[in-house]
């Protein structure tokens, strides 16, 4: 497997312990944990990296605005139980995402209707 073909994975770092997450960029890797060690060697330089989170990119469901205009879930079945998703929306003038509130929700579809609704 060459690197091109390694997966991708968004990094998400906090500032500082009461800052909320916010994304910092992507790294290719071929697991989480090679991910996370090459997040550190990239983000964690940084004097205010405390943490850093890694997710595949296909596990992340990004929308924007215009598509949010339009925006219906599917309904399409997820699990049974609720689980935690963060949400992240943009701040400020800077292209900065910052965690804005997480949501329960069943599978993503839900989750991206209830922050709407929960952020509009």
């Amino acid at each position: 497997m060459t690197s091109a073909e390694w997966p991708v994975y968004q990094v998400f770092e906090r500032p500082a312990p009461e800052r909320p997450l916010r994304a910092a960029g992507s790294v290719h890797a071929v697991d989480s944990d090679m991910a996370l060690q090459n997040a550190w060697a990239v983000y964690g330089r940084r004097p205010t990296a405390v943490g850093l989170w890694v997710v595949p990119r296909d596990r992340v469901l990004m929308k924007s605005k215009e598509e949010l205009a339009g925006f219906s879930p599917r309904l399409e079945a997820g699990t049974d139980r609720e689980q935690t998703y963060c949400v992240f929306r943009r701040s400020g003038a800077k292209v900065v995402y910052e965690q804005a509130t997480s949501v329960l929700a069943t599978n993503a579809e839900q989750a991206m209707a209830r922050a709407v609704e929960q952020l509009a």
